[in-house]
């Protein structure tokens, strides 16, 4: 009777470790997803400039509670939208020229506002 008990706590016992270690992992991949973005204020403009151009699409800190996703071509937009030259401040600049930001376009059925738009760039 002693062995099928203790057989018992030997099985619930390596369920109970593989749980555990799951249970790690699942935390240890959590916390490694959740790394800091890279902050534009804490970079040259350089720095910053190069980090868009490397990875084509990506977050940027640009405040303490303030974020902007940062790209370098149309290509990382979305097909309905256009790109806009897009400033930050960095730590040797306070107006850099980081790449692009994706915006929607105007109503192309709306020839008004389409008209309004080209008139003001």
């Amino acid at each position: 009777m002693s062995n099928v008990i203790l057989g018992r706590n030997l099985i619930f016992g390596r369920v109970l470790t593989a749980g555990t270690l799951t249970a790690v992992l699942i935390f240890l991949h959590l916390a490694g997803a959740a790394q800091a973005r890279p902050d534009a204020r804490k970079m040259t403009c350089d720095q910053a400039q190069s980090l868009v151009l490397q990875h084509g699409a990506i977050v940027i800190s640009t405040g303490q509670y303030t974020y902007q996703r940062f790209v370098s071509s149309r290509r990382y937009c979305d097909y309905w939208e256009w790109t806009r030259s897009a400033w930050t401040a960095t730590r040797d600049n306070p107006k850099c020229r980081i790449g692009y930001i994706c915006e929607a376009r105007p109503d192309d059925d709306d020839r008004r506002g389409r008209l309004r738009w080209l008139n003001r760039r």
